[in-house]
C-alpha cells in the first residue's frame, strides 16, 4: 500500500526517470557512439595520467558512482543512472518554474517539456551552428539545463529586490554548480545579470560581486588547469596539436550552414514557438524577465558566433552550448506565460500554440530515436538538406 501511494505520488517523476533510462540503456547497448561515451573515456585518460578533467563536478560524480575505479566501462553505466535522474531534476526545475505562477494545470505538460527538441531539418550535425533545443547527446550540457532554470528563478526575484538571505545563498550555490560543472552559461549569464543590476539595483553591485565571486575564482582556475595543464598533458600525446582561442564571425557555424539561408533557418527554428508568441502579445516585451532573456539570447548568439577555439577542437563548438540553454529558456518562459494567460487569447491561437509546442516535443523523441540508432552521425530517414542546398 505504501508503496502504491509512493508510485502514484511520483509517477511522472518515475516515468521521467524510466524513459530516460531506456534512452541512455539503448544507447548504451547500440554502442551508439555520443558525447557520454566520449567523456567517460576521457575521464579514463586522465586519471590514467594523474590528472582530472578541467571541469570536475560532473567526471567526480560519475567517478563517486563508480565506487571511484578507474573502469570506462562503470562510468558509461553510471553515466546513464546519474543523466536520468538529472532528467528528474529538470523536470522538477521546470515544475518549480511554473508553480511561481501558479499556472499549470498538468503535469504532463511539465512532463513533455522534458522532452522538446528543435525542428531539425538536416542529416548534418544539428549543435554546430544550429541553435539547437536538443543536447540529449551530450552529458555535461544536460546538468545545465536545470540549473539554468533555477538561476533564472532566483535572479528575476533578486532583480525584483526580493532577496532575502536564502536567496543570495542559492545563487551563490547555483552558480558555482553551473561553474563546476561547465561554465558556458555562466560566461554569458553573468555580464548580463551585472548589467541589469546596474541599471537597476546599483546599490547592491558590491553585494552582486561578492555573490558571484566565487564562481569567479571557480572559473579562473579551470582556465588555468585547461589552458595550462591540459595542453601540456595533451603535447605528450600529440605533438601537433595547437589549440587556442580565436576570434572570428560565424567561422564554426558555417562549417555546417555555409549558405545565409541555411543560416537564416537554423536561427529561426528553435525560436519559432517565442517569434510567433511575441507577435501575438506583443506586451510581453515590457516584462522584467523577458527583457533579461531577449538580452541573455542576443549576448549568447554574437558570443557563439564571434569567439571560438582554433585548431583541432574548432569543431567541439565548445563557445556554443550556452545558445542552447537560451533557446530552452525563452521556450519555457513563453509557454508559462501562455497557460497564465490563455484566456485572452482566440481558440484558434492557443491551438497554434499547442501545435507548435507538440510538435517540438515529437521531435525531441525523434532525436532520441536518431542518436539511439545513429549516434551523432544524424542520418535521418528524410534529407530535405539536399534541397536547401539548391536553393
Amino acid at each position: 500500500m505504501m508503496i502504491s501511494r509512493y508510485i502514484q505520488k511520483y509517477k511522472w517523476e518515475i516515468l521521467v526517470f524510466s524513459i530516460s533510462m531506456l534512452f541512455f540503456g539503448y544507447i548504451i547497448i547500440n554502442q551508439s557512439w555520443v558525447d557520454i561515451q566520449l567523456h567517460c573515456y576521457a575521464l579514463s585518460e586522465y586519471l590514467n595520467k594523474g590528472s582530472f578533467p578541467g571541469y570536475p563536478l560532473y567526471f567526480f560524480l560519475i567517478y563517486a558512482l563508480s565506487g571511484f575505479q578507474n573502469n570506462s566501462t562503470l562510468f558509461i553505466i553510471s553515466s546513464a543512472i546519474l543523466l536520468s535522474s538529472i532528467f528528474v531534476l529538470k523536470y522538477y526545475a521546470i515544475k518549480q518554474y511554473f508553480q511561481i505562477k501558479k499556472v499549470f494545470s498538468s503535469e504532463l505538460i511539465i512532463f513533455f517539456l522534458c522532452f522538446i527538441g528543435v525542428i531539425f531539418y538536416s542529416a548534418g550535425e544539428q549543435y554546430i551552428g544550429k541553435h539547437s533545443l536538443t543536447c540529449f547527446h551530450n552529458s555535461t550540457s544536460i546538468p545545465l539545463l536545470p540549473i539554468s532554470i533555477l538561476m533564472l528563478m532566483y535572479s528575476i526575484n533578486y532583480l525584483e529586490d526580493k532577496s532575502d538571505p536564502k536567496l543570495i545563498l542559492k545563487l551563490i550555490l547555483l552558480s558555482s554548480i553551473s561553474m563546476l560543472i561547465k561554465p558556458s552559461f555562466m560566461l554569458v549569464y553573468l555580464p548580463v545579470f551585472i548589467l541589469f543590476v546596474l541599471i537597476m539595483r546599483e546599490n547592491k553591485i558590491t553585494e552582486v560581486i561578492i555573490i558571484f565571486l566565487p564562481s569567479i575564482i571557480i572559473l579562473a582556475l579551470e582556465y588555468l588547469f585547461i589552458f595550462n595543464t591540459e595542453q601540456v598533458l595533451n603535447s605528450n600525446i600529440n605533438q601537433n596539436l595547437d589549440n587556442s582561442i580565436a576570434l572570428g564571425w560565424l567561422d564554426v557555424w558555417h562549417q555546417k550552414s555555409p549558405s545565409i539561408f541555411q543560416k537564416s533557418i537554423d536561427i529561426l527554428l528553435p525560436i519559432i514557438f517565442p517569434v510567433i508568441y511575441l507577435i501575438h502579445r506583443p506586451q510581453v516585451r515590457k516584462c522584467l524577465e523577458f527583457k533579461f532573456l531577449f538580452f541573455l539570447y542576443i549576448f549568447s548568439f554574437f558570443f557563439a558566433n564571434i569567439i571560438y577555439e582554433d585548431g583541432n577542437r574548432m569543431l567541439h563548438a565548445n563557445f556554443m552550448w550556452h545558445i542552447h540553454i537560451i533557446n530552452i529558456l525563452l521556450f519555457l518562459y513563453c509557454v508559462r506565460d501562455w497557460l497564465e494567460n490563455k484566456l485572452n487569447f482566440s481558440n484558434f491561437t492557443n491551438k497554434l500554440f499547442r501545435v507548435i509546442i507538440l510538435i517540438h516535443v515529437i521531435f525531441g523523441f525523434l532525436a532520441m530515436y536518431n542518436f539511439i540508432f545513429h549516434g551523432m552521425r544524424y542520418k535521418q530517414w528524410f534529407d530535405p538538406q539536399r534541397i536547401i542546398n539548391l536553393l
